[in-house]
């Protein structure tokens, strides 16, 4: 499976099939935001008054799409009945005019989207909004209180009993079941059970809010006016086409159905599984759904102005779009026909050194290891120690670093920031205030974070005052044609590196690379973030990238090779009384290093010691480990 992202004018067929992508994308993102903030509101009203929450990933999924059907038009259902009538009665007139008109799959999609956001959300912010409501209800703030606040952490994390929080409020802050190995650690993380700790979250950040802390988010909301990409497949495109249209051109949308539609041979309704059919039965039912659904397709895309190399690529029939862009998903001829399912390639999250299997070790050993620290400044420093030599007072080796900065240049953020300037320069005044002024205001409304649901009903009044007043400004396509240009930007610095790193390392059947797993968090897992995103693209381009886990890999010297060997600051300006950035000193043998280098040769030392069998060398441990 192959993904291209490219822009929409150059695809399209004519300027009404622009139009049609145009309207279906504000459409579709106006219906999204509202369900959003109706799916909040509902929550909160609920909670407050002690009702119970949905439980599980399926009723999030469940009550968004309820909250979309809503929005679009009442029904008999008794929830979206309810919905409908907190929709009139909390939303201003300029919501209420939201129609989401025939979409078909989309719902649906969106709806598994928000399910999986919130879990995801949830699952990150638990463990930071649980040490700093403790902090906060304890009064365990400040650097003193450290070892008296992980005590506390832990036991209500183990379900402990712990002196400082009394019993009923630790049954508040972790469900009331079994937590999976004992710790709410790693049950936070199970993503089928996570929004069991929705109730929790929302406790502690109302008591939060109510001490003046600033407060977490715990429901994801549309934070942009500008319109997102939305998922089109065959049906929602056939949904979202007007009868008797152009693109039609003069047939019905039965017709087109039919065209990739394959009649059940058990004479039932409903999806019928591969064993039904004989195996020239299965092909012929793939070909047929695939050609069929081209032929649509064919009629709003010019897909031989795709920017793809060979022959061998066959449009998957699905594409995602802003009304700008658009991403379209390719499949191998070979394929795309044969199984009718699109394979992604998959990258484990984790694949940490000390925990591989004799057989997994084995793969990986002969290989050239490359050692990865990640940072901010120097997002990648990555260095290949059995090329380190001495050369006079200085220790060489294979290097390749990539920067902030350089990342910047070649993204050319500082131009485009310049742009967006300009551009929000030459805006005329709405409706007698400037841009900056209608950002001002809302500022001063009530937050979209707060819990209380009188200021949340304030901030959605606020919020569509806001929107109807700007709503033309960021519905312009200059925000989504530079959203474009950044991502090809990105692109291409990616695509730089990835060929700088070949070049310097070699193939990736001859490297495995040791990745320093400083850009993740042990309570909330791997951040988002730059780091991530290399770490990404190296597995992308087929190399084997195994974490390390880093700790005192910059602290502890490489020389000496012993605990109490701690690398300090380096003060070089002894005048100026200012330390070297990224220069550190030993205090015993007093060698100095570069910070970044030396973590890659420690975190290369771990990788060798791990992937011969062996456990974590004393003295990159910590004191009393």
């Amino acid at each position: 499976m192959r993904v291209i992202k490219c822009g929409l004018k150059g695809v399209v067929r004519d300027a009404e099939s622009l139009a049609l992508f145009e309207g279906a994308v504000q459409r579709l993102h106006r219906a999204r935001t509202a369900a959003h903030l109706l799916c909040k509101l509902w929550l909160l009203e609920r909670f407050r008054a002690a009702e119970p929450l949905p439980q599980g990933q399926g009723a999030v999924v469940s009550l968004f799409k309820d909250a979309l059907m809503a929005i679009g038009s009442d029904t008999d259902d008794p929830r979206v009945h309810r919905l409908r009538a907190l929709y009139q009665e909390a939303f201003p007139s300029d919501a209420l005019s939201i129609r989401l008109g025939a979409a078909h799959n989309w719902p649906q999609n969106v709806a598994n989207a928000y399910g999986a956001q919130v879990a995801e959300h949830l699952s990150r912010c638990y463990p930071r909004c649980l040490e700093r409501y403790l902090a906060c209800r304890l009064c365990l703030k400040g650097r003193e209180h450290r070892a008296a606040l992980g005590a506390a952490l832990r036991a209500v994390m183990r379900k402990e009993a712990s002196q400082p929080v009394p019993p009923e409020e630790a049954a508040l802050l972790a469900p009331p079941r079994a937590l999976l190995k004992g710790y709410v650690k790693y049950d936070v993380k199970n993503k089928k059970t996570v929004l069991d700790y929705l109730p929790c979250m929302l406790h502690m950040a109302a008591y939060l809010e109510g001490a003046g802390d600033p407060g977490f988010a715990v429901l994801p909301l549309v934070s942009t006016l500008v319109p997102a990409s939305v998922f089109l497949d065959t049906d929602t495109l056939l949904a979202i086409i007007p009868d008797k249209s152009p693109l039609l051109a003069g047939h019905t949308k039965a017709f087109y159905a039919k065209e990739w539609r394959t009649a059940n041979p058990t004479g039932k309704r409903g999806r019928v599984s591969q064993e039904r059919f004989d195996d020239d039965g299965w092909m012929r039912k793939q070909e047929r759904l695939y050609y069929g659904q081209a032929r649509l397709w064919e009629r709003v895309l010019d897909l031989t102005k795709l920017p793809v190399r060979g022959l061998s690529w066959c449009f998957d029939n699905r594409i995602h779009t802003d009304g700008v862009s658009i991403v379209v998903y390719l499949q191998h001829e070979r394929d795309c026909r044969a199984k009718g399912e699109a394979c992604y390639a998959e990258y484990p999250d984790e694949a940490y050194v000390h925990r591989l299997e004799n057989d997994a070790r084995a793969q990986y050993r002969g290989r050239t290891i490359v050692a990865i620290d990640p940072g901010k400044q120097n997002i990648i420093y990555a260095v290949d120690a059995s090329t380190v030599r001495r050369a006079g007072a200085k220790l060489e080796a294979k290097t390749l670093r990539y920067t902030a900065k350089q990342r910047a240049a070649e993204m050319r953020l500082a131009e485009s920031c310049a742009h967006a300037q300009a551009f929000r320069a030459i805006t005329p005044m709405m409706e007698g205030r400037s841009l900056e002024d209608w950002e001002a205001w809302l500022s001063q409304q009530p937050s979209r974070r707060t819990l209380d649901v009188a200021a949340f009903r304030a901030h959605i009044r606020a919020f569509y005052a806001y929107a109807a007043a700007v709503s033309t400004f960021w519905a312009d396509s200059f925000h989504r044609e530079q959203r474009l240009d950044a991502h090809r930007r990105q692109q291409r610095s990616e695509a730089r590196l990835a060929n700088a790193f070949k070049t310097a390392f070699g193939k990736p059947e001859d490297v495995v690379v040791a990745f320093g797993d400083g850009a993740r968090n042990g309570l909330v897992g791997r951040a988002p973030g730059p780091s991530t995103a290399i770490r990404r693209l190296l597995q992308r381009n087929h190399y084997a990238v195994l974490d390390v886990h880093e700790p005192y890999t910059s602290k502890r010297c490489f020389a000496c090779k012993r605990p109490d060997a701690e690398n300090g600051p380096c003060r070089t300006d002894v005048f100026a009384g200012r330390d070297a950035w990224g220069v550190r000193r030993c205090c015993r043998c007093a060698t100095t290093w570069a910070r970044d280098f030396h973590a890659c040769l420690n975190i290369d030392r771990l990788a060798r010691e791990h992937l011969a069998g062996f456990d974590r060398p004393d003295y990159l441990r910590a004191a009393g480990g």
